[in-house]
């Protein structure tokens, strides 16, 4: 029998001495006891069959910055939008951004308890946002500038490394630079000294470029003004250099391109009508000078408001051009070299690979050589270029496809365009997006050229970039009320075929139907148009959908500006709705002004019963006193349940907060916020007492005005999930994934930031022997001895099933079909979860494909399954670590012979790794319990304890940097009995391929975790990059052999021959 220490006794010992605790549980305060809900916000969905970003605040006045932030090797997009926020649309490697979040974050210094502390917030520079990357102080990781609306620019120095990178905010004001608004910061050193040097635009309409007077390591940039430059050292000789002003338009943005592809910076300035400034550098990369050079870039007009960006998004070596506009729509133009593109219309060469990176003539003559010789090679290369055959030498077919736009002033005709007056207020449509005037016809094409015999001059501004425009809406919006404004949501199945379908109201008074053609779980919205839903003579409609004349079908009672309502009736059926207008002023109702509807039965009587809010914030409440066929709405209460939405326009919605049998009561308003009201009301009173107010702004959910809530369930789990409209049109979702008791949660404990373990205080007369015993850990032997064996590892197969499974493959096993072989089920940085059957054949395996997303696995990139016994019953669940750090948790539900797997969310809330988690789990403190250990991309694990939590279970964090280890970048913890000792032995792998292992141990002063680092068998394996270890008895010799998940996405097969060669 051994004795083992428990560091979580010592610890807990040790902490409530140092800080006077007891180990009683302190209750939160009653008023505190509301649930905590658990929400997942919903950026995307289906419109129309397709996926599109379909929820969302929207993008107004965006400003674009690409920036590889944390080291993964694919930039990802950053989106400053005109509410003060950044959005982080995730590169997951192919350039295809998706939408992560809307409000992305840093860390600032607060103070709390008269303590500094760090805590993380939601980056938010009050308006107009403009973010931009740079490693302003050249330790190898990008630091964050954001631009504002009051002409500062915030600081956030990235305090991590590039590959885990912890940005916190050092200054609003940085170097105190200030200009007249609406800031727009580029970085770029422009002279070749080093040191990066600013660029800034503002709202005055200047683009200034202030000289770095610092050096790479500690930049210094000085005022504007003179008279406070002499008060700062180094500042003495510092000048501002005025690119250029576009007076009388405003909102200068400007960034840095090298448009010529000499290696110098030149400039484009996006402007407040939709135009662009070009600055051509015509100096050098020591000494820069910038000439205006046109002041209708390419003759692009975006309407209003452009800001350009450019980034290859085709990998191709040449910039795509991206334009942020007063709306949320992104321009796209793609840049198609005209040298590359003239060749791959020659029929000839359509088979042989040219590198496009070629210098335009070295690569003209390649092209010929592949032809024919010179000049049999023209003829075709003329056909391909569209030239005539007048040209005859491969120099002037270069120099004819490199002509710049006419929109330059460089260009002979360029100074004598004039802008077509048809596109000066709108962008054109993709493929004639902008057009131009030569004192003669206008050319129409998807690329306007001027023909011209007159020979080029020397200052013309030659380029390989040819844009052409792609898209209006490069982040692929879907709109539920296109051009329209304030949503106001109801739902219910309409069309009988037991999902939910939409229904939105709007400003212009029109209601927008759309019918689900996805199912329960996925959601896809078509609209359907029917003439009674036209605006007629309404204003700011709020529908409300129920069978009101108790036909079985679903009528609709319209609220309006005015404070009426409409009722739509039903005259078609329950599967096919023909709503006709039967009644204005229905019942005679008026509330005053912008009544919102809403029809439930509140008082329990089975009939349904009325409830409007108005725009001064209150709730009316008519009882329903006929009957289910033939309804008679009586006003019963001017106040309902005394509530008042402070901001005015009141839009309530019912539904089930609480575990009591009474619905409660949400209030959306002006605000933007949500207002929660409980119901607990006593015997024999009106429903519309016994209200209490929880919250006044519930759960921090938060739109930019006049929120309008809904629940209904979106994704066939049977519970209610939330929906959100807004003064903007947009409309907002959040899936509910599970929420939790304050009673069930314990207090707060103190969480280990360090590797430091306190003896407990001794007091006089006492000694160790008087503490309370340390739990003792039994290890009792089988009946039949085995003695340990050091295992024996042989590579087997560097291709494990012979196949790839994608990078970054994280492999685990588990008989899934009860036919005693081992299944197999991969994940990989794609997010797939692969499963594949093991239906052996004469003797050999053979996996078979069956899923390429296990359980409709949807958790995101990275994937990292593992199979493990979490509640204790006897069979083995499923956890998946992700990207993101946190983990999910199928339980199995059935048999270990026979799993079944089903998702439970909640023992899981809270647990997180930091990014790219992957979960070990094992009885670490020695208490019956399920222990979780995960692995981050940081090198460190986090220590999460199993507790009871009701009638299920928890995972409570104890320790963020478990045995103190860092094993670089990607700790991967394995538990297993490697060497048949009866206990298991800690593994943890890392993305160098090294492996290290502990063995249990006493807890003694040298061992205080209860582990020992050992140099065994293990260390001297070579593992592959990003290596995986996952060990299981695969040959079933009653030893464990281990497979290895890599970071090129194949498995390695090691053996282990300890059995066979003792």
């Amino acid at each position: 029998m051994r004795r083992r220490f428990s560091f979580r006794q010592c610890w807990t010992t040790a902490l409530l001495g140092i800080l006077g605790l007891s180990g009683a549980n302190t209750l939160p305060a009653a008023e505190d006891n509301a649930p905590i809900y658990q929400w997942q916000r919903q950026y995307y969905g289906k419109l129309n069959g397709q996926e599109q970003l379909l929820y969302t605040r929207g993008f107004e006045r965006s400003i674009l910055s690409f920036a590889d932030f944390d080291g993964d090797g694919d930039e990802d997009l950053f989106v400053g939008k005109s509410d003060g926020r950044i959005a982080l649309f995730r590169n997951p490697g192919d350039n295809q951004f998706r939408l992560e979040t809307e409000d992305f974050s840093a860390f600032q210094e607060d103070v709390q308890n008269s303590r500094k502390v760090r805590v993380k917030r939601v980056i938010d520079v009050g308006t107009n946002a403009a973010p931009t990357w740079f490693d302003i102080d050249d330790d190898g990781d990008l630091d964050l500038f954001v631009g504002s609306g009051d002409g500062t620019i915030f600081f956030y120095q990235n305090r991590g490394n590039a590959l885990l990178p912890v940005l916190e905010l050092v200054t609003p004001a940085y170097m105190k630079i200030q200009v007249n608004g609406n800031s727009v910061p580029s970085f770029s050193d422009v002279n070749a000294d080093r040191a990066a040097d600013l660029l800034l635009g503002n709202q005055q309409g200047d683009t200034k470029l202030f000289y770095n007077q610092g050096i790479a390591t500690r930049a210094l940039f000085c005022p504007d003004v003179p008279s406070q430059r002499s008060r700062i050292k180094g500042c003495e000789k510092a000048r501002t250099q005025l690119i250029g002003n576009i007076s009388p338009e405003v909102d200068a943005t400007p960034t840095f391109v090298d448009w010529e592809g000499d290696g110098d910076q030149d400039i484009l300035v996006g402007k407040s009508r939709g135009r662009i400034d070009f600055y051509l550098n015509r100096g050098t990369k020591l000494q820069p000078e910038w000439e205006l050079e046109s002041s209708r870039f390419l003759f692009i007009n975006t309407g209003g408001f452009a800001a350009p960006r450019f980034f290859d998004v085709n990998r191709d070596g040449y910039p795509e051009l991206l334009i942020g506009t007063r709306t949320s729509r992104i321009l796209y133009y793609e840049n198609r070299d005209p040298i590359t593109n003239g060749l791959k219309q020659v029929a000839a060469l359509r088979r042989v690979n040219l590198d496009p990176r070629k210098a335009p003539l070295a690569l003209m003559e390649e092209a010929c050589a592949q032809i024919d010789v010179f000049p049999n090679c023209l003829p075709p290369l003329l056909e391909g270029f569209g030239l005539p055959l007048e040209v005859t030498t491969l120099e002037e077919i270069v120099e004819r496809s490199l002509r710049p736009s006419p929109s330059f002033l460089s260009t002979e005709i360029g100074p004598d365009v004039v802008p077509d007056p048809q596109a000066s207020s709108n962008a054109a449509a993709p493929g004639n997006m902008y057009t131009m005037q030569v004192n003669a016809p206008v050319v129409n094409d998807e690329e306007t050229t001027t023909e011209t015999t007159e020979p080029p001059v020397s200052r013309e501004a030659r380029s390989r970039n040819r844009y052409w425009p792609v898209t209006e809406n490069f982040f692929n919006i879907g709109e539920l009320l296109p051009e329209d404004r304030h949503t106001l949501v109801t739902a219910g199945d309409w069309d009988g075929d037991g999902d939910s379908d939409l229904l939105l109201g709007s400003r212009s008074g029109a209601l927008y139907a759309y019918i689900n053609q996805g199912g329960t779980e996925d959601p896809d919205w078509s609209r359907v148009e029917f003439p009674a839903l036209a605006p007629n003579g309404r204003s700011f409609s709020a529908p409300s959908l129920a069978d009101l004349d108790g036909d079985g079908d679903l009528d609709i009672l319209v609220g309006r500006e005015d404070g009426t309502l409409d009722l739509l009736r039903n005259e078609g059926s329950k599967e096919s709705p023909d709503w006709q207008m039967a009644e204005v002023r229905f019942a005679k109702i008026d509330i005053g002004s912008r009544s919102t509807p809403l029809i439930r039965d509140l008082d329990g009587d089975s009939d349904l019963d009325l409830l409007v809010g108005n725009s001064q914030g209150f709730l009316i409440y008519f009882e329903n006193q006929g009957s289910s066929e033939k309804a008679n709405f009586v006003l019963e209460s001017a106040r309902f349940a005394n509530a008042q939405s402070a901001s005015g326009n009141a839009v309530p919605a019912i539904f089930q907060w609480d575990d009591d049998e009474n619905a409660d009561l949400l209030i959306g308003e002006s605000s933007g916020t949500l207002q929660l009201l409980t119901h607990q009301p006593q015997p024999s009173y009106p429903v519309s007492l016994g209200w209490q107010q929880q919250a006044q702004i519930w759960q921090d959910l938060e739109t930019v005005g006049s929120s309008a809530p809904f629940l209904v369930d979106l994704n066939g789990d049977q519970q209610q999930d939330l929906l959100v409209g807004d003064e903007d049109g947009h409309l907002l979702s959040w899936l509910f994934i599970g929420k939790q008791q304050p009673t069930d949660i314990a207090l707060p404990e103190p969480v280990m930031t360090a590797n430091t373990l306190e003896r407990p205080r001794i007091v006089e007369g006492q000694d160790f022997a008087d503490l309370p015993p340390a739990p003792t850990i039994q290890v009792v032997p089988p009946p039949t001895p085995i003695l340990p064996r050091e295992p024996i590892y042989e590579l087997v197969s560097q291709r494990f099933a012979g196949q790839n499974f994608g990078n970054r493959a994280v492999p685990a096993l588990l008989d899934l079909d009860g036919d005693g072989d081992l299944d197999l089920i991969v994940g990989n940085r794609r997010g797939e979860l692969r499963s594949f059957q093991n239906d052996p054949e004469n003797g050999s395996d053979r996996w078979n494909l069956m899923d390429e997303n296990f359980l409709e696995y949807s958790g995101g990139a990275n994937a990292a399954p593992v199979f493990a016994d979490v509640d204790s019953d006897g069979d083995k669940d499923l956890l998946v670590g992700n990207e993101s750090g946190s983990v999910l948790f199928w339980e199995n539900r059935g048999t270990p012979e026979f799993p079944e797997f089903f998702r439970d969310p909640r023992p899981m809330n809270g647990v997180t790794s930091g990014r790219n988690s992957i979960p070990a789990i094992y009885d670490v403190n020695q208490d019956g319990r399920a222990d979780l250990l995960l692995g981050n991309f940081g090198g460190n694990m986090r220590l999460y304890l199993q507790e009871a939590n009701g009638t299920g279970f928890r995972f409570r964090l104890y320790h963020r940097r478990f045995l103190d280890l860092d094993v670089g970048l990607g700790a991967v913890p394995v538990f297993a009995d490697f060497n048949n000792d009866q206990q298991n032995e800690l593994v943890v792998g890392s993305d160098g391929g090294r492996l290290i292992e502990f063995r249990p141990a006493d807890a003694t002063q040298d061992t205080p975790w209860g582990w020992k680092l050992n140099d065994g068998p293990l260390a001297k394996l070579s593992m592959p990059v990003g290596g995986v270890p996952v060990f299981v008895d695969y040959d079933s010799d009653g030893d464990l052999d281990l497979i290895v998940g890599t970071e090129a996405g194949d498995l390695q097969f090691y053996r282990n021959k300890a059995i066979e060669e003792n």
